[in-house]
């Protein structure tokens, strides 16, 4: 969700409209083991961008939209 980058700013999402120019979009990431990181400064954005995801399809979709498409 934040790597993204467009020239245009249509998503097709609903309220997505941000998502064509990703904070990231254009930066180097790492996913690494958390063991790794103990000495390093980092930020760990996993909830955030969770809670970001779940807010951009509950505004485009439905709000029950979780239990309808769990597998």
């Amino acid at each position: 969700m934040r790597i993204c980058w467009s020239t245009g700013s249509s998503t097709g999402i609903t309220g997505g409209g941000y998502l064509a120019r990703g904070d990231w979009a254009g930066h180097e990431f790492d996913i690494v083991d958390v063991d790794k990181l103990k000495n390093e400064k980092w930020e760990d954005v996993s909830e955030d961008t969770r809670d970001e995801f779940k807010a951009l399809w509950s505004n485009h979709f439905e709000k029950n939209w979780e239990t309808e498409w769990r597998a």
